[in-house]
């Protein structure tokens, strides 16, 4: 285009050549890992490239009908939601994504959003392995990642959407949060007293850390024990046992056979 400059008072004028068109450069997305994302800028909570365009890639973890999170490794800040707020219906558990968006903090959740571009780089693959904590050591460092917490259950609430935690579980060490932002059943399924295992992905949301199962298999009742619905023998020294339920591996000691005797017959 051409430009009028008026000396009189240093005017600037642009005009646009006759049959030109006006051209925005689209953004550069510059690479970084989830980590280094996750990682605060020297206030101690803000993501260090907040508002800038970012490109990650990670193993999708858990699903909202809008939004998912994923995580690449289980060092802390390995984790993080991805704001779509469109349809992630083609996407599922397990798939590796890159995504390219802007680095975000909403109520002190980082987030990536403003999402142009998801990419299934492959699917299936196995989720990373939950990070089992203490019930009371839930910090930044974990947001957006895949935990394990266990213990028993303080409180049930009767306004979830209200209290925004649906009940708490403690060890011994003081409260965890379980929400039910994944699944919304989380407050019906829990009885103040018993023992539960729980896993799920954190968030932060209105001033606390919460971990949100997706669906009911990731509340364990562990109050309720298993029985044994088969037993085969496999050697003159080893035998299958079967049980009415998946056995908690941090649990096995509960599920040992003592004061039985059996007798192997010969074919």
């Amino acid at each position: 285009g051409g430009s009028n400059y008026a000396n009189s008072d240093w005017e600037i004028k642009a005009t646009r050549t006759p049959g030109s068109t006006n051209f925005v450069p689209p953004p550069t997305y510059i690479p970084y890992t989830i980590v280094e994302i996750q990682t605060p800028d020297a206030g101690g909570d803000t993501s260090q490239y907040y508002g800038e365009f970012v490109e990650t890639t990670g193993i999708i973890t858990a699903l909202t009908s809008y939004s998912f999170y994923i995580q690449d490794g289980t060092a802390d800040y390995s984790g993080i939601y991805v704001y779509v707020s469109g349809d992630v219906s083609a996407l599922a558990l397990g798939d590796n994504v890159t995504v390219n968006g802007t680095v975000g903090e909403y109520n002190g959740l980082t987030q990536v959003q403003s999402i142009t571009n998801v990419t299934v780089n492959s699917s299936g693959n196995d989720l990373p392995a939950p990070i089992v904590l203490v019930t009371n050591t839930l910090a930044e460092g974990h947001e957006g990642m895949l935990v394990n917490v266990s213990g028993n259950c303080t409180a049930v609430s009767t306004d979830a959407g209200g209290d925004r935690w649906a009940f708490k579980v403690d060890d011994g060490s003081g409260d965890a949060l379980i929400d039910d932002q994944l699944f919304s059943d989380a407050e019906n399924v829990a009885t103040v007293g018993s023992p539960y295992d729980v896993l799920g992905v954190v968030n932060y949301y209105y001033g606390a850390f919460t971990v949100n199962p997706r669906d009911i298999d990731d509340i364990e009742d562990l109050s309720v024990l298993p029985s044994i619905v088969a037993v085969k023998p496999v050697s003159d020294t080893e035998i299958d046992v079967m049980y009415s339920m998946d056995l908690a591996v941090a649990n096995l000691a509960d599920y040992s056979i003592t004061g039985t005797s059996m007798t192997l017959a010969s074919a």
